[in-house]
Formats: C-alpha cells, structure tokens, sequence
C-alpha cells in the first residue's frame, strides 16, 4: 500500500499522471480528496468545492467494501456482478483493471477472484446473435443440462426430494423434456426464485429472487449450451443452466420489486 500512495502522489504531480490503474489506488486518491476537502472547508475560503472525484475517479464502486449494510459483498462475484460493481478482497486491490493500466510494480498483483457464473460480457457479432431468437431458441438439440460442479449435483438430487410442484428442477437425464419444462415455468412467472451456484469454486448453492428469468436452448459464443437471461437488479446475466438447480415462478417476486422501486422514484 505504501508504494501505492507513492505512485498515486507521482500521477498527482506529473503532466502524464494516468487515472487509478487499481482499487488500492482508487481508495488512495479518494482519500486525497476527502483530507483536500476538508482543508478548504477549513479556510472558508467562501465557495463550493468541486467534487475532485467525479474528474479522477471512474466510479466510487470502491466505497460498498466499507459500507455495513453491504458487508461480505468482496467474497460475493455474483452479487457484484447483478449490481454491476466490482469490488474484490483485499488481494484483488492491487490487479489493474485492464491491460492499458499500470500498477506499482512492486504491488502488483494478478487478478484472482473467482468469477460469476455468467457467459456476458459478448463482443463484435455475438452482441446481436444474442437477442436473436433464431439463433438462442433454434429447434436444434440442446446441449445437455449437467451439472456445473458436483455441489449442484447433490442440490439437485435434494430439490427433487422436496420440491413443490410448480419447481422447475434440471434434469440430465432428459435434456429436451427438462429444457421444455423450464421454459414453461417462465411462461407461468417470468420472476421467481433461482437456486443456484453463484460463483467458480462456491461449494455452495444459495436461493435468489429474480425479477427476470428468460430461458433459451442455445448460446451463440464459446460452448453451445442452455442458459437463461437473469436479472436480480437491473443487471441482467447470462447463466448457464448447468449452473442452476431449480426456478420457482413466482409473480409476487416482480410486483415487490416494482412497488420497491416505484417507492424510490416518488422519493
């Protein structure tokens, strides 16, 4: 972290000073800011401060590590990615966020959260095959529905032993006849509740309620599979179904949401 601070105040000082290449170095410049704004305040110097952080700083994601109400969101892939944040471990501070940016080679990190499961981001012509129905929802067999990892195995073995009837539960046995099923369930609630494996290396399957869940046979970018178009805010996901145990419509799920939020707008 030390020689974070010192690149950050280098970037400060020099006409070539980029932006943050990191969230430690995100972190640092924000609190810059904060002990430059409460000098000024100090001067009464008579006028508004512009928020520096709206120049330097492409967004205050960084800010939810330290929040209470989100505490446990830098071991949760999944969660960041339906708010469409990324806000890591402590190790993960110091990874650039991309190949253009440069961190303090002595604090340099590679990246190592695990990642969601979700096949998004697309890029170039994958973009538009994506809400292409021809291409997602094409009659031609599906690409087999097992399970992701031997957690969502046992899950579902359990969810057929105490499901209710209105549960879609993923069946490798019957890839056709299971895929079916699981788009009739989204006819009869297009939100509900998704039981899931959020992440690479989860060992643990967790309930969700969804305010979307689009199934489709057929995904037009690496391996042909079924998945389903999941939204938990306003971020949608594409998850593969052999990442899912089961879905249950429920249509109370989007009314909540909606009055939630139609709450927030008259605020």
């Amino acid at each position: 972290m030390v020689a974070t601070v010192a690149k950050v105040g280098y970037d400060l000082v020099s006409p070539d000073g980029g932006l943050p290449a990191c969230i430690a170095e995100e972190i640092t410049l924000n609190g810059i800011f904060e002990y430059a704004r409460q000098i000024m305040d100090a001067a009464q110097l008579g006028q508004p401060w512009m928020d520096l952080s709206e120049m330097l700083l492409e967004d205050v994601d960084f800010e939810m590590l330290f929040a209470d109400d989100m505490d446990g969101i830098e071991h949760d892939p999944a969660m960041q990615r339906g708010l469409g944040v990324w806000v890591p471990d402590v190790r993960d501070w110091f990874a650039p966020f991309n190949a253009g940016r440069v961190v303090q080679p002595f604090s340099e990190v590679a990246a190592s959260s695990p990642r969601a499961h979700d096949l998004s981001p697309l890029v170039g012509d994958d973009i538009e095959r994506v809400h292409d129905p021809v291409v997602v929802d094409g009659p031609e067999p599906v690409g087999g529905l097992d399970a992701i990892s031997g957690i969502v195995a046992l899950a579902r073995e359990h969810a057929r032993g105490i499901g209710e009837p209105d549960d879609w539960i993923a069946d490798p046995a019957d890839p056709e006849g299971s895929m079916a099923a699981c788009e009739q369930a989204a006819k009869v609630s297009s939100s509900g509740w998704l039981t899931w494996e959020p992440h690479e290396g989860a060992d643990m399957t967790r309930t969700d309620a969804v305010v979307m869940f689009r199934p489709h046979r057929h995904f037009p970018a690496g391996k042909d599979q079924p998945w389903a178009e999941v939204a938990t805010t306003g971020v949608v996901m594409f998850v593969p179904l052999a990442a899912v145990v089961s879905y249950r419509p429920d249509p109370a799920v989007r009314r909540s949401w909606e009055q939630a939020f139609s709450g927030l707008g008259r605020a």
